[in-house]
């Protein structure tokens, strides 16, 4: 990842799982329009601790990219 410092610059993160969420149709947004048969995606990485306090939420609407970490299955690289 470009700009963070890392005791593993190298090391490849690649995302456990990528999961999916059906939003409700007439999904309202906030500008006044509503959304139909939206769909939202996220990815984990790693394991949640027993005290699920390990969990950090990354929001990518400002980036060009949603992948926060590379993708070893393209070798796209995260932001």
């Amino acid at each position: 990842m470009t700009g963070l410092s890392s005791p593993h610059p190298t090391r490849e993160i690649v995302p456990v799982s990528t999961h999916f969420v059906n939003l409700p149709d007439g999904f309202k947004l906030k500008c006044g329009g509503e959304l139909q048969q939206a769909r939202m995606a996220y990815e984990t990485w790693g394991r949640l601790s027993p005290a699920r306090d390990n969990a950090v939420l990354i929001l990518s609407g400002l980036s060009a990219s949603a992948h926060a970490a590379s993708h070893g299955h393209d070798n796209t690289p995260g932001w």
